[in-house]
């Protein structure tokens, strides 16, 4: 999340407007992406629905195919940063 807002303030920079940003995984194992842009008008309103061959066989969860995509996004830990026992958050300047 924090590098697709880099990515949305860089391509703002640049003069890139009604776009969004979009991740592209490039390799599982290490985990890569690639960030791009697509207009808003080929996303906005658009649905997305999970692959029907993620969903077990009773139909009533997901299997090891849809854990194999999902892993990587969700590894790793976020410790908030805290300066004298009070959470410290982003001041933008």
């Amino acid at each position: 999340a924090i590098e697709v807002g880099r990515k949305a303030v860089e391509f703002a920079i640049a003069g890139d407007t009604n776009v969004m940003v979009t991740i592209q995984r490039v390799s599982q194992t290490p985990y890569l992406v690639e960030y791009h842009k697509q207009p808003l008008k080929h996303v906005a309103n658009q649905e997305k629905t999970l692959p029907s061959e993620w969903i077990n066989e009773s139909k009533n969860g997901v299997n090891s195919l849809f854990l194999d995509y999902v892993l990587p996004l969700i590894e790793g830990e976020n410790v908030p940063a805290y300066l004298n026992g009070v959470q410290r958050f982003t001041v933008f300047k």
